[in-house]
């Protein structure tokens, strides 16, 4: 398995170039995410996630926002070793993720939009050289819009890594991201982000990261953004871990 995912990490960073070369790089458009994340572990094995977002357009009126509710499941094949950043499952090689999320504009918007999406995703884990962490992600979304149902393959790989000092204790991550529109070519992108997440209390946790869309025009702008979130992570009596 471990080999696969090496193959399949190293075809899509390779990959990463030629079809960056394919992107128009002209325009930018400036935007702040911020976010607010509740995690629950319900026990070793299932989690429920919570996520309230929201896109404000610098120099503009443009906003938008989404309501996410997930569930996890965590495969029994671990690491040997123990969680030491903020997210306890990071232990875990295998994890699947299904649920559910609701976008819209607001209704005074110029171009207002509601969309629900239906997503499944599989991550798979495994370590590198200097305590480097690598995930391999699948998602795949089924968005509802208008009456009209469009799928959407997500492939992302990052690399993560646990750093401490005297009085900090953060993860530093940086990731590649492609999205494929099956039967919509003319909307694919590319995205990259680079960000950390820093532990503020035992449950809380405040993470920021830089974010770069490569354009596709005409119909996909090029995007820089700034993202800020809030996450609590909580647990019941029965998680031993």
């Amino acid at each position: 398995m471990k080999s696969i995912c090496l193959l399949l990490c190293c075809i899509f960073l390779l990959a990463a170039p030629v079809l960056l070369c394919a992107q128009d790089t002209s325009g930018t458009n400036e935007q702040l995410w911020p976010e607010l994340d509740a995690y629950y572990r319900i026990n070793n094995q299932y989690r429920i996630v919570a996520k309230i977002s929201g896109t404000r357009q610098k120099n503009s009126d443009y906003s938008d926002g989404s309501f996410s509710l997930f569930g996890d499941y965590f495969t029994k094949a671990r690491y040997l070793h123990e969680a030491t950043g903020m997210d306890s499952t990071s232990v875990y090689a295998l994890w699947l993720r299904a649920g559910y999320m609701y976008s819209a504009s607001p209704p005074s918007s110029k171009d207002p939009f509601r969309e629900h999406t239906l997503v499944g995703m599989a991550n798979n884990r495994f370590y590198f050289l200097w305590k480097l962490m690598g995930t391999l992600r699948n998602r795949l979304d089924i968005r509802f819009t208008d009456g009209d149902v469009k799928f959407r393959y997500r492939p992302r790989f990052m690399l993560e890594r646990d750093m401490h000092t005297a009085y900090l204790t953060f993860t530093a991550y940086v990731y590649a991201e492609y999205f494929f529109n099956l039967g919509q070519g003319e909307l694919n992108r590319l995205r990259i982000c680079g960000g950390a997440e820093l532990k503020v209390t035992r449950i809380l946790s405040f993470e920021t990261y830089w974010f770069h869309q490569f354009g596709n025009k005409p119909e996909v702008q090029k995007v820089n953004a700034i993202g800020v979130s809030l996450k609590a992570y909580l647990k019941s009596k029965k998680v031993t871990n």
